[in-house]
């Protein structure tokens, strides 16, 4: 295999290399934005999950400070005069609300996770409506599949007024009987130093039971909530919960739980929630490699371009396209054989060509790239193609 041939062939595969590079680079680019988190987190027998779902629908205008709607006292206030049921006839056996103050956005809100089994005599598929606080970020809701896959692939949910300090959420259910909703709002945390607020949660049906896990922040200190709850965690993440439960609570019905700690920064217990802490770690591995292969690409085609065109000599004596560098013979021909009256072989050129070789009525010729011996008549080199110079 000649040297042109072999460089030819080692740059290609350096450029092929460079696009696979970019390609790839680019598609972790694109697919970095839709990686999930699966969190699972266990309080008094009871599991609530969050998988972080992109954020599907802002809710309606409003103050970042919702309101508590409608809560006069600890636990539960019967709902307002007036009322109109949420969602009539569906009693879900449980309902599990978590409250996980400041956990992953850096101003001072509460994700509100909320989580429920609709009963078999439910006939699929069906509709089924949430209160959530005026000026709430709803951020995904989720059928649960019985192996306990996270589905948010749902039409989005319709947002509606409900009153002066709530809205409504409407969601349709085809598949799964248990449905999960997450959802940001502001209670009035404070920013630093001691902080004390309630939490409020309408629940959208009659139940037996409904029971509301609140998490500690990330360094906070003198964490308690009242009603008193009991200590639940630590989970996986390290966090530690309150729990309290609710009997017979009424569709429309308010329960209000107050937190108290001391949290001197105003940073959230996570960062970058949207994607787990394992995803994170394998996503960000993946696009580290795939740039280093890039970088190694480009540096390699840059040297080779700069060893290929600083390496290769031009004028006489240089290296010819055939690969071996030549010196012009004086005097005798390249080719072995007898040798005429002028040192020109008699025998085949070096391609082949029956006397193209021999030299007649003249000098022998030889070619100025290559140094091939070259015919009277040959005006281009027999071996390399290059004109013949004189």
């Amino acid at each position: 295999m000649s040297r042109a041939g072999s460089k030819g062939r080692t740059e290609s595969w350096v450029k092929a290399l460079l696009v696979v590079s970019i390609v790839a680079l680019t598609v972790a680019g694109l697919a970095a934005p839709a990686a999930r988190a699966e969190t699972t987190t266990t309080a008094t027998g009871s599991t609530a999950a969050t998988g972080a779902a992109p954020a599907t629908t802002a809710a309606t205008t409003g103050s970042s400070t919702a309101p508590a709607p409608g809560a006069t006292g600890l636990g539960v206030t019967p709902a307002p005069s007036g009322w109109q049921a949420l969602n009539p006839g569906i009693l879900p056996p449980q309902i599990q609300v978590q409250e996980w103050p400041e956990y992953d956005t850096t101003s001072q809100e509460t994700l509100v996770l909320v989580d429920l089994t609709v009963p078999d005599t439910v006939t699929l598929p069906f509709t089924f409506k949430y209160a959530v606080p005026k000026g709430a970020r709803v951020t995904g809701f989720a059928m649960v599949a019985p192996g306990g896959a996270f589905d948010y692939n749902r039409p989005s949910p319709q947002f509606s007024s409900g009153g002066a300090d709530y809205d409504l959420v409407t969601v349709t259910v085809p598949t799964y009987r248990q449905i999960h909703l997450e959802y940001y709002y502001d209670p009035g945390i404070p920013a630093q130093g001691a902080k004390s607020f309630p939490v409020v949660f309408v629940s959208p049906a009659d139940t037996p039971s409904l029971v509301v896990t609140v998490q500690e922040p990330k360094r906070a200190t003198g964490f308690n909530i009242s009603p008193s709850g009991q200590p639940a965690g630590p989970d996986a993440e390290g966090f530690k919960y309150l729990t309290d439960s609710f009997t017979n609570v009424k569709d429309g019905d308010r329960i209000r739980v107050d937190v108290s700690y001391t949290k001197n920064d105003t940073d959230p217990s996570v960062t970058g929630a949207t994607t787990s802490t394992k995803g994170r770690s394998a996503s960000t591995t993946w696009f580290l490699a795939l740039l280093i292969v890039l970088v190694v690409a480009v540096v390699a085609l840059v040297a080779y371009r700069l060893f290929y065109k600083g390496s290769r000599p031009s004028g006489r004596g240089a290296t010819g396209k055939g690969g071996s560098q030549q010196r012009r013979p004086s005097g005798a021909s390249q080719k072995t054989g007898k040798q005429g009256p002028s040192g020109a072989s008699r025998g085949d050129s070096p391609r082949g060509r029956p006397g193209a070789g021999a030299a007649v009525g003249g000098p022998d010729r030889f070619c100025t790239d290559c140094g091939t011996q070259l015919g009277k008549k040959d005006r281009f080199c027999p071996r390399c193609g290059h004109e013949r110079e004189g």
